[in-house]
């Protein structure tokens, strides 16, 4: 009775994880300024993580200094979708500058 319950509680949190990330077929739907914001967000966040990642680096916490360099590189690999997605709705369109 305790096992199943355990796998369950064990799950949640990548059920959880997995709802806030949206496939790249709901994003061709969107609207090309709302592209753009979701662009200036995540670099944000990277700038955030590459900020982290040096700090706790010269703390001498390199676990976690690899987990933000880890996060770091999803979100890059996610810009990278996202730039795909704003050139194909706008193609002459730049980048925009956050």
């Amino acid at each position: 009775m305790i096992k199943p319950l355990v796998a369950v509680l064990l799950v949640l949190p990548i059920i959880a994880a997995a709802e806030d990330h949206e496939m790249p077929e709901e994003r061709t739907t969107e609207p090309a300024a709302s592209l753009e914001q979701e662009y200036c967000r995540i670099e944000r966040e990277v700038s955030a993580k590459r900020r982290l990642e040096i700090r706790f680096k010269s703390m001498g916490n390199y676990g976690a200094a690899g987990r933000f360099g880890t996060e770091r590189l999803l979100l890059a690999k996610e810009i990278e979708m996202l730039t795909e997605e704003i050139k194909k709705q706008k193609p002459a369109v730049t980048l925009p500058q956050c």
